[in-house]
């Protein structure tokens, strides 16, 4: 077909209009004569229609023209309101590779004729929406202006496909994550400005652990006003919730953090966290239907810094039942790949006996001796144990006067190791054997609490899920490096999170390499142009890898299996 010559004086196609008899001509035309497509017009309609009605598109399906009428149409797939076919000059291209590629797409739609006589067809139509909404965004035949034809498919449809195998799952879905991803990243820009305000709201009301109630409600409100369902306060945490959107699996989460550090503000960047979570759950969204297809969730947890929030959370269940959990940390490189020591705190007493300094010292027993003694011990104990371990901490109360001897001291202490068993059997018996036997040198009670409750553990991630992070980001332009050691990054509760779930922890880059975060350089960096690159990018590296899990059943497969191989427990608690 083409359009006769003065059609091309006329602007925009016609919107689109439906082809009038006048403008399709046959191969006698003088100027189609010269650029005519020899096409098998009856396979090439049955291609188009085939396809289309397996999808249930649109609910307008695209035909050819009969004498300018809509054709009639079998019950439930609904009449196009009596336009034909919207077919211009541009489409000859896809009739084309239609015709070019005819044998698998007539194998495919043989198989989907099949499931259209189980009324597979039917049940899907029931549930879609506007028929515009759908026609015009989901499942549109476009003309190709470059090289490939692509019917895009939602991702629910892929997903069908995907999971019965075949011609489609190798290619149209991969042709369609690819744009479905763009789709994702389109609207991460399209609210660039929103998202930056909310991340530098955050940032001017640092709040510390457990206190986030300003910046909670912030991320919480943000989503509720998308249409997320939102559950405040969970697992008895107020500054905690869970905003759901979907329903059925896979089940894919994102991981919000919103407090600050005392004395230094949000110097660590969760500003950019909790944001990113945020815009990384909208995006995912923007293409799941409401009833079916799959579930995200954004988790809002409080307390990074200090407490741990998600120790309290995995432990009263806010993790159950997901297929994986994300997020993203801002940093000084782009690694798709963290290790995360498990840290657990110490709390020290001892207590000994006053008496005057200078004239009765030797009536009193000195707790304060009995707390240098220990630090020393510490000291001297490091040699002995892995290099990869730390152990530090302060004396938090050492005396009251100077010429009175203490007889009460306390301290602090922190404990990590990149293997949760080496912390249990080797570690604290050696950090404990330090402060008791500063005890009997000294004389002095020792009384010690371990915060197992708050207890970090290990940052298990899981690769199937952080390669295909690792494909997505650097498809944005940015190179990831491997950390440079398994200790580099300290310790974070996302550890516990990822002994539920399969969970990663990437890192972003927004700052130089020489600038640390915990620091003043590195707060103010957090709310630059870098900070809001680094809060884009890594949204859109989130939600890519959402519709990685969303589309693809294999590498799901890979997570879950990879997990399990590593010890991981189930979610519902299974071991």
């Amino acid at each position: 077909m083409h359009a006769r010559p003065e059609q091309f004086d006329e602007l925009g196609r016609g919107h689109r209009r439906a082809a009038r008899r006048q403008q399709v001509v046959d191969d006698h035309h003088q100027v189609a004569l010269g650029q005519r497509v020899f096409v098998d017009v009856e396979r090439a309609r049955a291609v188009l229609q085939l396809v289309l009605d397996a999808h249930a598109a649109g609910r307008q399906l695209a035909r050819l023209a009969h004498r300018n009428q809509g054709q009639l149409q079998v019950v439930r797939q609904r009449r196009p309101e009596k336009e034909a076919a919207r077919l211009d000059r541009d489409d000859r291209r896809q009739l084309g590779v239609a015709v070019l590629l005819r044998e698998r797409v007539h194998d495919l739609a043989h198989r989907l004729r099949v499931l259209e006589e189980r009324r597979d067809v039917a049940k899907e139509d029931a549930r879609l929406r506007e028929v515009r909404y759908v026609a015009n965004k989901l499942l549109e035949v476009h003309p190709e202006r470059k090289t490939n034809a692509c019917v895009p498919l939602s991702p629910r449809l892929a997903l069908e496909f995907r999971q019965r195998g075949g011609f489609v799952s190798e290619q149209l879905v991969s042709e369609n994550a690819t744009a479905i991803k763009r789709r994702a990243s389109d609207e991460i820009e399209r609210r660039r400005q929103e998202l930056i305000d909310l991340s530098l709201r955050i940032h001017a009301t640092p709040e510390i652990a457990f206190q986030e109630h300003k910046s909670s409600a912030m991320v919480a409100d943000f989503l509720e006003a998308q249409g997320f369902a939102l559950e405040r306060g969970i697992c008895e945490l107020d500054t905690a919730f869970r905003a759901t959107y979907g329903s059925g699996e896979p089940r894919i989460a994102f991981v919000a953090e919103y407090d600050a550090l005392p004395g230094v503000g949000h110097g660590c960047g969760h500003n950019i966290i909790g944001t990113a979570a945020a815009a990384a759950g909208i995006a995912l969204k923007s293409l799941l239907p409401e009833d079916g297809g799959g579930t995200v969730l954004v988790i809002g947890t409080p307390a990074e810094e200090a407490a741990g929030g998600k120790v309290y959370m995995v432990a009263r269940g806010a993790f159950e039942g997901l297929d994986c959990a994300m997020m993203v940390h801002p940093g000084n490189r782009n690694t798709f790949v963290a290790y995360a020591l498990a840290c657990l705190e110490l709390e020290i007493e001892f207590r000994g006996k006053e008496a005057h300094a200078a004239a009765r010292p030797e009536a009193g027993l000195n707790a304060l001796d009995a707390m240098v003694a220990a630090f020393s011990n510490l000291g001297l104990m490091r040699q002995q144990i892995r290099d990869s371990a730390r152990v530090h901490g302060i004396i938090t109360e050492g005396g009251q006067a100077v010429n009175v001897i203490p007889s009460v001291t306390r301290a602090k202490l922190l404990i990590r190791s990149e293997e949760d068993e080496y912390m249990d059997e080797v570690l604290k018996p050696k950090v404990l054997a330090c402060f008791e036997g500063a005890a009997q040198a000294t004389g002095c009670k020792l009384t010690h609490k371990w915060g197992e409750e708050s207890r970090y553990k290990t940052m298990r991630t899981n690769m199937a899920l952080a390669e295909a992070y690792r494909d997505n980001v650097e498809g944005l332009g940015r190179k990831t490096v491997m950390p440079e050691s398994k200790r580099s990054m300290g310790s974070t509760d996302m550890g516990n999170v990822s002994q539920v779930v399969p969970g990663i922890h990437p890192a972003i880059s927004i700052a130089p390499p020489e600038v640390p975060i915990h620091t003043e350089e590195f707060r103010e960096i957090a709310k630059s142009e870098s900070g809001h690159a680094g809060l884009l990018d890594g949204a859109r590296a989130l939600a890519m890898t959402g519709i990685d899990v969303l589309l693809d059943p294999e590498l799901r497969k890979r997570m879950k299996d990879e997990f399990a191989g590593a010890g991981g427990r189930s979610s519902d608690g299974a071991g």
